[in-house]
């Protein structure tokens, strides 16, 4: 009898041994799975991203390629002024900025008016 129970007992205890075993090789293909899972989301998502970044790289080349070209001040390249068609000094912000910055922090009014080529201290407006 005492062998008979044994014999019961290590076939129970080799049974509990192989279900054990059985759920942790199904934890671990779920959670092989589910890293898969993560990593192809991750994957989806960068590829999605792609592609709407080339269609609005493609929209803005078409609305740029269908807007007629805007009269723009040209650039000097050897000094890096804005001249208009006319050839005059184009008068803004950053280039007063930039004269005043060149005389390290101060000019004299009249020298910013030869520099840009002002006869009259009022607007033309």
């Amino acid at each position: 009898e005492q062998a008979a129970e044994a014999a019961e007992g290590a076939k129970l205890k080799e049974k509990q041994k192989e279900e054990f075993e059985r759920k942790a090789d199904e934890s671990k293909k779920r959670k092989r799975n589910e890293e898969d899972d993560h990593l192809a989301q991750i994957m989806a998502a960068a590829e999605k991203s792609r592609e709407e970044a080339e269609r609005k790289k493609k929209e803005a080349e078409q609305t740029k390629a269908e807007q007629p070209p805007t009269k723009q001040a040209k650039l000097d390249d050897s000094t890096g002024v804005q001249v208009d068609e006319h050839g005059q000094r184009i008068i803004n912000l950053k280039a007063v900025q930039k004269e005043i910055w060149l005389r390290h922090g101060t000019i004299p009014m009249k020298r910013l008016m030869k520099i840009f080529d002002i006869k009259k201290k009022t607007s033309v407006e």
